[in-house]
C-alpha cells in the first residue's frame, strides 16, 4: 500500500482549501446580493422613510434612525406586479425595533397592507404599542 508524498499531500490540502475559500465566497457574494436586492426594494425604502420620518418613533428611540442589516423577508417583482413582506430592524440613540411592511404592486403602484413599527421591550414583562406608520385615509 503506497502513501502520498509529503509534497502531494500539502498540494491536495491546498486545493481543498482553496475551494473552501471559493464556496465561501461564492456563498457570501449570493448572501450579500440578496440583502442588497430586498434593500433597494420600494418596500424597504417605504418602510424606512416612514419609520424615520414618523414623530412618534423619533420621540421613542430618538434620532437619527438607522436601518440594521439584518433585513429579513421577500419581494416578488414580475412587471408592473409584485408582492413584498419584509421586517428590517432600526435603532436609534434611545431604542431599538422593528418595522413591518406588507404590500402589493398593482399596474406599477405599491399599495401597502401593513406598514408598523413595534419598539424592542425595555424591560421583558413591558409591552410597547406598536407604531402605525400607514398615512391615514382622506
Amino acid at each position: 500500500m503506497e502513501t502520498q508524498s509529503e509534497p502531494t499531500r500539502r498540494q491536495s490540502l491546498i486545493g481543498y482549501f482553496v475551494v473552501l475559500l471559493v464556496a465561501i465566497s461564492l456563498f457570501g457574494s449570493i448572501f450579500y446580493g440578496i440583502i442588497a436586492f430586498l434593500k433597494a426594494s420600494h418596500a424597504y425604502q417605504t418602510a424606512l422613510d416612514s419609520v424615520q420620518t414618523n414623530e412618534k418613533v423619533k420621540a421613542l428611540i430618538g434620532e437619527p434612525i438607522e436601518a440594521g442589516f439584518w433585513v429579513s423577508g421577500e419581494v416578488e417583482l414580475s412587471g408592473s406586479s409584485g408582492a413584498a413582506d419584509l421586517t428590517l430592524p432600526v435603532t436609534g440613540p434611545k431604542g431599538a425595533g422593528t418595522v413591518y411592511v406588507v404590500g402589493r404592486k398593482t399596474d406599477g403602484a405599491w399599495h401597502y397592507s401593513t406598514l408598523t413599527f413595534r419598539p424592542k421591550a425595555i424591560a421583558p414583562s413591558t409591552e410597547e404599542p406598536t407604531i402605525d406608520l400607514l398615512p391615514a385615509a382622506p
